[in-house]
């Protein structure tokens, strides 16, 4: 990254959570030496496995038989160390959904200063919209 910055000055860095591993010095480091870090919140380690651990309570079988789902009951709590340092070290965090918001406050430790925002499922509403085939002239727009 400290090559691409260099040849193609950056100017946010965004990251997904649940797929990043970065510990909280290195969302320190870019902030400092390349961009603003904006994490996306597409849901969290711990309520996944949570979320997991409740449907095994209630003896869905599909919690053993999925590897997915025995990844996370196995080592949602090791991942969940990078979201905490996700939420510590962006300079804002974009939830998909006022539940995924409410589910970081829940299950991590959000510094006093946490900037979270919510755009529902990371999509502008306003910007991307079905066009509105009953108005002519937007769909003769469409068409062209």
């Amino acid at each position: 990254m400290k090559q691409l910055h260099l040849s193609a000055p950056i100017d946010v860095v965004h990251t997904l959570l649940p797929l990043v591993s970065w510990k909280r010095k290195e969302f320190e480091w870019i902030e400092a030496n390349i961009a603003p870090v904006v994490s996306a919140l597409n849901g969290s380690w711990i309520g996944e496995r949570e979320g997991m651990k409740l449907a095994a309570k209630h003896r869905e079988s599909a919690t053993w038989k999925n590897p997915n789902d025995l990844a996370i009951l196995t080592t949602g709590g090791w991942y969940a160390r990078y979201e905490q340092a996700g939420i510590d070290g962006s300079s804002v965090s974009v939830a998909i959904s006022e539940s995924t918001k409410e589910e970081f406050k829940r299950w991590y430790a959000p510094p006093e200063d946490w900037r979270c925002e919510t755009i529902l499922y990371g999509v502008d509403h306003l910007v991307f919209r079905p066009s509105n085939t009953d108005d002519e002239d937007e769909q003769l727009a469409h068409e062209a």
